[in-house]
């Protein structure tokens, strides 16, 4: 069915504008559309369930993936908004003031998560998951070219600024984060298990990061500026940084256990080598 308005459809293929619904098939319409176990590329203010949404705003869905603006909902699948969504038992990509269990969020900051993933870029709490992000950004298993705000893991994304991702890779500017993969941006990015080449303002874990500054990593390799922490890996940075088990080249105020460390000043170092001037900031002074 190729409709204009107001249609309905059942085990097959709808082409609607607004206000329709089927089971078991494929959606392209304007918005406030739902259907279940098929594919819907909407507007905004749709659900479905068991498909693959690409709306606007104001979509819920079970068990798809979504990609949509803002105020979202969506259980066991997968969202890629912009503020303000909640879900349960999948994936969230949200702005702000969101809250998340037994998934993966991605939020701006004042967000909680437990039990999964969160990126976030201050503010940000969560138990028992990892966190990954330059702000309000995240995706998973699909590729995004966006500008700003999107997010999506196990994919490619090639993005400005605000933007985090898993499993993939990306080239962006700034605001960006990345998980299992590798990425190069600006600043004020954050990836996990994967290489980073960033600007300043980044996190990392198990992975490798080359930042500027007011970077941290865990278990991965980091070239920053200053202001950098991670562990388990390698760190190239200027200044204020401190990382633990790798191998750290920084210019001073850099702390490293259980690595290698080819510093100018004020760095320390455990268990490796240590070139240094006096002594540094420790990696828990850096989160304090």
């Amino acid at each position: 069915m190729d409709g204009g308005q107001y249609d309905s459809y059942m085990d097959g293929q709808m082409g609607a504008r607004q206000y329709d619904s089927y089971m078991d098939g494929q959606m392209d319409a304007g918005h406030n559309d739902s259907y279940m176990d098929g594919q819907m590329d909407v507007g905004h203010n749709d659900s479905y369930m068991d498909g693959q949404m690409d709306v606007g705003q104001n979509d819920s869905y079970m068990d798809g993936q979504i990609d949509v603006g803002q105020n979202d909902s969506y259980m066991d699948g997968q969202m890629d908004v912009g503020q303000n969504d909640s879900y349960m038992d999948g994936q969230m990509d949200v702005g702000h003031n969101d809250s998340n269990m037994d998934g993966q969020m991605d939020v701006g900051h004042n967000d909680s998560n437990m039990d999964g993933q969160m990126d976030v870029g201050q503010y940000d709490s969560y138990m028992d998951g990892q966190m990954d992000v330059g702000n309000n950004d995240f995706y998973m298993d699909a590729q995004m070219d966006v500008g700003q705000n999107d997010s999506y893991m196990d994919g490619q994304m090639d993005v400005g600024h605000n933007d985090s991702y898993m499993d993939g890779q990306m080239d962006v500017g700034q605001y960006d984060s990345y998980m299992d993969g590798q990425m190069d941006v600006g600043q004020y990015d954050s990836y996990m298990d994967g290489q980073m080449d960033v600007g300043q303002n980044d996190s990392n874990m198990d992975g490798q990061m080359d930042v500027g500054h007011n970077d941290s990593n865990m278990d991965g390799q980091m070239d920053v500026g200053q202001y950098d922490s991670y562990m388990d890996g390698q760190m190239d940075v200027g200044q204020y940084d401190s990382y633990m088990d790798g191998q750290m080249d920084v210019g001073h105020n850099d702390s490293n256990m259980d690595g290698q460390m080819d510093v100018g000043q004020y760095d320390s170092y455990m268990d490796g080598q240590m070139d240094v001037d006096i002594m540094i900031p420790t990696w828990m002074d850096r989160w304090t």
